[in-house]
């Protein structure tokens, strides 16, 4: 028998499992059986027989070998290998996304851009520190405070991704340019009308169900000095409706439809600025249409709810960057 045909009998046999393993490997009970060795079976197996089996058994070699023979990109022509490079982080500049400006009196004006939301935030520096962080959402001016006299520094930043970045350019208010507010021939009701708007413009927008509406810089305790007045309104979870009206700075101006309610009283609130008496008023309206004077509790003659009069439901819109204000009578509608 030729050693072609020994040698795929020994296999078949191998595989089968013919070749009994008794004092030996399959193996060495083939060699005695054939008298071959393995080498000699080996050696004279056909060709294509053999790189069959190198391709089956071998091949992770193989594979790995051929990386091997592949040259390191990262090995420069001396053989040294270089570091990795990695790309740089990607940065993005959003302080050109808002625009601010301010005015000669002070106030800062900004720009529509992307992110208006409750996220977005003014931001007042002064003295090194920061001042204030106040919801920027639908308001478009901001009249900083006095934090005695130093220059105060103004920027947006809003929430962008998982954090806050800024968004706008920053603005410079030295002492002296609120100056030409003061102009005129009433200098210090001037002066106190301005501060008014500094007070008011510094409220939260929200206390508890109600939303802040207008501010008002009016005199309604009849004193002859301007008093800064918010109107808050909304509606309760009940579906009644809330307002209250107060003076940031005084306790006994504060005034809320359910403490009327409470007292049995059905009214609503609003504010008058009587153009003929050139006299201020908060109002409370009762369900036949009589109006009386919150602070006096007296009935206020010539009402007329046509004319300057001002009253919220929870449904309307705020206006947080003007003010009614009154000049004896005399309604404007002022920056804030």
């Amino acid at each position: 028998m030729k050693k072609r045909y020994l040698t795929l009998l020994l296999t078949a046999l191998l595989l089968t499992g013919c070749v009994r393993q008794e004092n030996g490997s399959r193996l060495e009970a083939a060699q005695k059986l054939f008298g071959l060795d393995y080498e000699t079976a080996e050696a004279s197996a056909p060709e294509n027989d053999r790189t069959q089996e190198s391709a089956s058994s071998g091949s992770n070699s193989d594979t790995q070998k051929q990386q091997n023979s592949e040259p390191d990109p990262r090995k420069s022509i001396f053989g040294q290998q270089q570091p990795k490079k990695t790309a740089p982080p990607i940065t993005f500049d959003y302080s050109s996304c808002y625009s601010l400006r301010v005015d000669s009196t002070g106030l800062v004006r900004r720009s529509a851009g992307a992110y208006d939301s409750d996220m977005l935030t003014w931001v007042i520096e002064a003295n090194g520190t920061i001042q204030l962080e106040r919801n920027a959402e639908d308001e478009m001016t901001y009249r900083p405070m006095n934090y005695g006299g130093s220059t105060v520094r103004v920027w947006l930043k809003a929430w962008i991704d998982g954090g806050y970045e800024i968004v706008s350019n920053t603005v410079e208010i030295g002492a002296e340019d609120g100056a030409a507010q003061y102009d005129g021939a009433d200098g210090f009701e001037r002066d106190r009308i301005s501060l008014q708007k500094q007070h008011l413009k510094s409220l939260v927008r929200d206390i508890g169900g109600c939303e802040y509406k207008l501010g008002f810089v009016i005199d309604p305790d009849h004193d002859g000095d301007s008093n800064g007045i918010a109107f808050y309104a909304g509606i309760d979870p009940d579906g009644e409706l809330e307002q209250i009206i107060f003076d940031n700075d005084r306790d006994d101006l504060h005034f809320n439809r359910s403490d009327y309610l409470e007292e049995g009283i059905d009214c609503t609130l609003g504010i008058w600025i009587d153009p003929h008496s050139g006299m201020d008023y908060i109002v409370r309206l009762d369900a036949s249409g009589k109006a009386f004077d919150c602070v006096t509790d007296q009935e206020i003659p010539d009402f007329d709810e046509n004319v300057n009069y001002f009253s919220f439901n929870g449904t309307e819109k705020h206006d947080r960057d003007h003010f009614a204000v009154s000049h004896q009578g005399i309604l404007e509608m002022e920056n804030a």
